[in-house]
C-alpha cells in the first residue's frame, strides 16, 4: 500500500479533489449543462433482491488504482462486493470487511468506468461510486451531466433501437436532458434526482452512445412536463390526467396526417381487464366506509367519477390507475386510454396502449423515425410549439443531407440512414420536371416560350405569384432563379397532359424515383400542378437526390445549349432569385460575399408536417462536386437556401 495514503499525508489535497468531483447540483448552468451533474440512485431493486435472498451477491470491478475513501481510511482497491445477512448489508473490498456510513470510490483517471454483472449482461458506471448506509439501509449513487445521463437512460428505456429509428431516441433523450433543468421533475427522493427505476427514468449506466448534442429544449418559459410512455393506443392525455381538475387544453393528435396513419398502435393494441366491485372498492375506497357502484369515465374529459354508496366523487385517472396496479400488477389497467363496463358484479376495462399516455409515445416516436422525421419533429409531435437553444440562441430544427453528386455516395448528414426515406411535399420543386419535360420534350418552348407575371393574372391562373407585385415578362431563365409560379401555371395551355404524363411516368423510372402524378380534374389544378402547388405531390429526399443529380448530369434528352441555361439560371438564384439576401432582413444567415460562385440550386416553401401543419423551407443544389438538401422547419425556401450555404461553408456546426 502507498505509504502516503496510509498516513493520510495528502487529506486536504484529497477534500479538494472530492469538491471538484461533486459540485454543488442546486446551482442554475447554461442550456450546455456541461458543468451541472444530477445524481442517481443506482440498483436499489437489485439491493431489495440482496435483501429478499433473490440473489447471492452484487460485485463491483474497478479499474486499477482505483481508491476508496472512508472516515480516514484510503486504500486502493479493485472490486467491492455487498452481500446481505442476519439483517445486515456487508461490504467488503478484496475479503477486508468496511464499516461506515458513507465512502467514496473513485478514479485518477477521466471518464473512469466500473463494472457489474447483472442479469447476465454487464453494466457500466461511472466513477466516482458513492455509497451510504443508514438505519440498515443501504444507497448506492453516482453522478453524470445531464447529457450523458439523458442518452443513457433513453437507451435503456428503449432498448436496442435499430439506426433507422436512433431519432426516436435521441428525441427521447432531449426530453430527458429537459427534465434535468426542471426542478419539479426532479428530487422526486431527498437524496438525488432521479433513480434508476421507471419512476423516475430507467437508467443502467453508461450505453455506449455519445452525449445528446444539438440544440436543447428551451425550458425557461415551457409548458410541458416532458412526460414520456410506452404507447398511447392512438389517444394521447394531457397532463390533467395526473390531477381531477378536468382537461383545460386539447392534447395533440397521435396522427400521421400524410399517410392518414394512427400512430401508436403497434404496441398494446388490445387489452382488456376485470375486476369484482367489492375488490375495487377495497383498493379504491381503503379505509372509508364507501363502496362504488358505477364508474364514468370520458376520456376526452381526462377526470373519473365514481358513483358511491355515500355520493358521486371524481379521481384523476393516473390515481385511479396507479392505485389499482399497485394492487392487481403494474399492468393490470395498462394504460388511460380505455373504456369501463360493468357486468354481472365485475367492471370491465378495454383499451389500448401501455402507460399514462401524456407526452411522448414511444411507439409513435419509433414510427415518425423510421418515416425520417428528425428527433425535433419528433418532439414538437407531441409537445406543439416547443423552442430551442444552442450557444445560448435561439436555434430552428432543420435536417441536411450532403453527398457526392457524381456517384450519390453521403457525405454527411444531420441524421441516420432513415433521412433518405423522409417525403415531404415537392412544391417548387416540381418545377424542375418542369423544366426537365421542356428542355428535353419541347425545346420550341424551352427557348422561345415568355409569359407576363402581373399583380393580377386570369383564371385558371393563381390570382398572383409568391411576389405579389409580379415577376413581369418572363422567360425559362428567370422563371428557374425566381421560381415564378405564374410562368410554370401559364404552361397547362401549352403542355399536352396526357404527354406530360406519360413523360414523367418514364422519367421517375429511369432515374428510380419514386413517385406519381396526381389526378387533376381541370385546368386551374393542371396548372397548379405544373407550378409546384399541388402540395399532395411528395417526394422522399432520396428521390430529391436522384432528379438534383439529373439535373447537374443531364443525359443526350438535353441539349448542351438548354443545360447551360439551366445551370446559368440555377445559379442565379443566389444573385437574382429566391436565395438573393435581402437588404432589409437583419437574420440572414449569410451575407452576399459569402456566396460562392460555384453555388446553385433551387428552393422551394411548403405547408407540411405529422400532427399540424407548418411552413417548411426546401433546398437542393450544390457546388462543385458536393450536393446538398436541406428541409428547415418553420422556415422558407429562402432561409433553406441561406443554411445550405452556410453548411457549405461551414459557418455553422454540423448536428450528430
Amino acid at each position: 500500500m502507498n505509504k502516503f495514503f496510509r498516513r493520510g499525508i495528502f487529506p486536504p489535497l484529497l477534500f479538494t479533489f472530492i469538491i471538484l468531483l461533486f459540485p454543488d447540483t442546486s446551482v442554475t448552468h447554461s442550456q450546455h449543462n456541461s458543468c451541472t451533474m444530477v445524481k442517481i440512485n443506482i440498483l436499489s431493486k437489485h439491493l431489495r433482491l440482496l435483501k429478499e435472498n433473490k440473489t447471492a451477491e452484487l460485485k463491483f470491478n474497478f479499474p486499477a488504482r482505483t481508491v476508496i475513501r472512508y472516515d480516514d481510511s484510503e486504500f486502493f482497491t479493485n472490486s467491492l462486493k455487498i452481500q446481505y445477512s442476519d439483517g445486515i448489508y456487508s461490504i467488503f473490498c478484496e475479503n477486508r470487511s468496511l464499516n461506515f456510513k458513507k465512502c467514496v470510490i473513485y478514479s485518477h483517471d477521466n471518464n473512469a468506468l466500473c463494472r457489474i454483472k447483472i442479469d447476465d449482461a454487464y453494466r457500466l458506471y461511472p466513477l466516482p461510486l458513492e455509497i451510504t448506509r443508514q438505519m440498515g439501509a443501504l444507497k448506492i449513487f453516482v453522478h453524470e451531466t445531464p447529457a450523458q445521463y439523458a442518452v443513457d437512460s433513453a437507451s435503456a428505456e428503449l432498448g436496442y433501437t435499430p439506426p433507422e429509428k436512433t431519432e426516436a431516441l435521441f428525441a427521447l433523450a432531449l426530453a430527458i436532458n429537459g427534465r434535468c433543468r426542471i426542478d419539479s421533475l426532479k428530487k422526486k427522493h431527498p437524496d438525488s434526482d432521479f433513480c434508476d427505476l421507471t419512476c423516475c427514468q430507467t437508467y443502467k449506466g453508461r450505453s455506449g452512445l455519445n452525449p445528446v448534442s444539438g440544440p436543447y429544449i428551451n425550458t425557461s418559459a415551457i409548458a410541458y412536463g416532458l412526460f414520456f410512455h410506452t404507447s398511447s393506443g392512438g389517444r394521447l392525455f394531457t397532463e390533467s390526467v395526473f390531477n381531477s381538475g378536468k382537461r383545460k387544453i386539447k392534447p395533440p393528435a397521435d396522427i400521421l396526417y400524410a399517410e392518414n396513419l394512427m400512430l401508436s398502435r403497434n404496441l398494446h393494441k388490445n387489452w382488456s381487464a376485470s375486476i369484482r366491485g367489492d375488490e375495487l372498492s377495497s383498493i379504491i375506497c381503503s379505509g372509508k366506509n364507501m363502496q362504488v357502484h358505477g364508474i364514468d369515465y370520458n376520456p376526452a374529459n381526462e377526470i373519473i367519477y365514481l358513483r358511491t354508496n355515500i355520493g358521486i366523487t371524481d379521481i384523476a385517472p393516473e390515481e385511479f390507475r396507479l392505485k389499482v396496479n399497485r394492487k392487481k400488477g403494474w399492468n393490470f389497467i395498462k394504460s388511460n386510454n380505455y373504456s369501463v363496463s360493468f357486468n354481472n358484479s365485475e367492471f370491465n376495462f378495454t383499451g389500448s396502449g401501455l402507460g399514462h399516455c401524456t407526452g411522448i409515445s414511444l411507439d409513435g416516436a419509433l414510427q415518425l423515425a423510421d418515416r425520417g422525421y428528425s428527433r425535433y419533429e419528433i418532439l414538437e409531435h407531441y409537445y406543439p410549439d416547443l423552442k430551442y437553444l444552442q450557444n445560448g440562441k435561439a436555434d430552428r430544427s432543420y435536417q441536411y443531407v450532403t453527398y457526392n453528386i457524381h456517384n450519390g455516395n453521403i457525405k454527411s448528414a444531420s441524421t441516420g440512414a432513415s433521412l433518405l426515406e423522409r417525403r415531404i411535399p415537392c412544391g417548387s420543386l416540381f418545377k424542375l420536371f418542369t423544366v426537365i419535360y421542356l428542355a428535353s420534350e419541347r425545346p420550341d418552348l424551352f427557348f422561345n416560350y415568355t409569359y407576363n407575371c402581373s399583380a393580377e393574372n386570369p383564371h385558371p391562373l393563381p390570382d398572383h405569384c409568391w411576389d405579389r407585385k409580379g415577376h413581369g415578362p418572363t422567360d425559362i431563365r428567370s422563371a428557374i432563379y425566381n421560381s415564378c409560379n405564374i410562368y410554370f401555371a401559364s404552361l397547362y395551355n401549352e403542355i399536352n397532359k396526357d404527354q406530360f404524363t406519360k413523360w414523367f411516368n418514364r422519367f421517375v423510372k429511369s432515374r428510380g424515383i419514386s413517385m406519381r402524378l396526381p389526378e387533376t380534374k381541370n385546368n386551374k389544378e393542371w396548372s397548379e400542378l405544373l407550378a409546384g402547388l399541388n402540395f399532395s405531390t411528395d417526394i422522399s429526399v432520396r428521390d430529391i437526390m436522384a432528379l438534383t443529380m439529373y439535373i447537374h448530369n443531364p443525359d443526350n434528352a438535353i441539349s448542351s445549349d438548354a443545360s447551360a441555361v439551366i445551370s446559368g439560371a440555377l445559379k442565379k438564384t443566389f444573385t437574382e432569385g429566391t436565395a438573393k439576401p435581402a437588404k432589409n432582413r437583419t437574420d440572414t444567415l449569410i451575407e452576399p460575399a459569402a456566396i460562392s460562385p460555384e453555388i446553385w440550386g433551387k428552393t422551394g416553401t411548403v405547408i407540411a408536417g405529422t400532427n399540424s401543419h407548418h411552413s417548411y423551407g426546401l433546398f437542393t443544389g450544390g457546388s462543385n462536386d458536393t450536393g446538398i438538401i436541406v428541409i428547415l422547419r418553420k422556415g422558407k425556401g429562402t432561409d433553406a437556401a441561406h443554411l445550405a450555404l452556410s453548411l457549405m461553408n461551414k459557418q455553422i456546426p454540423e448536428k450528430l
